[in-house]
């Protein structure tokens, strides 16, 4: 991200696209939604299934600002989406002073984020699952077991959407939007293995890969190894052979790896702890999830299906089937 200042009136500029899915509060995400076809298939669907952003000061609001991860359920049940408006005070800054200006790098760290396309993500998933719940069936030995599989899908669905939506990031105004609105940071190496994969194995199957990735990176805090790299490409019904570019490989697997340690090591235990569940959560890890058969089948079922509504959105046939099944 240049260091070079950004005038704060060719920032908001930038991000004046108006449309009535777009939040005019919250900072980029006009842009992203006009821009981004990842942004706003997400955004479009979820909006579809019944779910509403807010950012009016709530219980939930103000809960979401102190801890988020406590609040996920309540926004999958309640159907509301908190975020913040960081905007409105630009507005009136540049508005006084029509020559601010700030560095990028300074933008980032001093705004609020907005964390919508991930928990927008989540609330896509759940939606989806439940209207493909029999699927689960097979695989989930109780009803804990079907949460925890269910819940690291729903964030490794997260993961890999914001991968896919921040994988080409213009300079230099719209790089901030990217940053105050994803998890996840982006740079021209990743944007050239993701290109590459995508002409190698296509979208669907360079999504599941990653998807696979995010799974079994929530489940360790190991980095990844050629065995896992065989794991992953195993679990996808990729085919073996000499001639599969190992280099391709091990750079896609290792996006989906880059997850916090200490996300992985704690955050992830401490929730299912809390949720009841940390003994079915370690149980997936400590006895390779990923390996079996039958549960490589859930995942490869389900990242085509999850494929088709980020690539498809409202025109995906999943759409209306996993809503008239929810």
């Amino acid at each position: 991200m240049s260091s070079d200042s950004i005038l704060l009136s060719s920032l908001l500029d930038t991000d004046t696209r108006p449309s009535p899915s777009a939040l005019a509060d919250s900072l980029g995400d006009q842009y992203l939604y006009d821009t981004n076809r990842v942004f706003a298939n997400v955004r479009d669907v979820a909006a579809h299934f019944g779910y509403r952003f807010s950012a009016r000061r709530t219980k939930l609001w103000r809960d979401y600002q102190v801890m988020p991860l406590l609040t996920l359920h309540r926004i999958l049940e309640g159907g509301v989406i908190p975020y913040a408006d960081n905007r409105t005070m630009l507005v009136r800054l540049a508005e006084r002073n029509p020559r601010a200006s700030m560095p990028p790098f300074f933008l980032v760290r001093s705004i609020k984020p907005n964390y919508v396309m991930h928990e927008a993500a989540h609330c896509v998933a759940s939606v989806i699952f439940s209207g493909h719940d029999s699927l689960f069936d097979p695989v989930c030995r109780s009803k804990n077991e079907r949460l925890v599989v269910q819940e690291i899908l729903a964030e490794s669905f997260a993961n890999t959407v914001e991968t896919l939506a921040v994988a080409r990031v213009p300079e230099p105004l719209p790089a901030v939007f990217y940053a105050l609105n994803s998890y996840m940071e982006s740079s021209p190496r990743i944007e050239e293995i993701l290109d590459r994969a995508a002409a190698v194995f296509g979208e669907e199957l360079r999504f599941l890969i990653l998807l696979l990735c995010y799974f079994e990176a929530n489940l360790t805090p190991d980095p990844p190894t050629e065995s896992t790299h065989l794991g992953m490409l195993e679990a996808a019904g990729v085919p073996l052979s000499d001639d599969l570019d190992t280099d391709l490989i091990a750079g896609l697997i290792n996006i989906g790896f880059r997850l916090s340690r200490g996300f992985r090591e704690s955050t992830t235990p401490v929730y299912f702890g809390l949720l009841g569940c940390e003994a079915e959560y370690r149980a997936l890890g400590r006895d390779g999830w990923l390996e079996k058969e039958r549960h490589q089948e859930l995942v490869r079922r389900l990242g085509g299906i999850l494929s088709s509504v980020v690539s498809e959105g409202l025109r995906s046939p999943f759409v209306a089937a996993a809503q008239s099944g929810a």
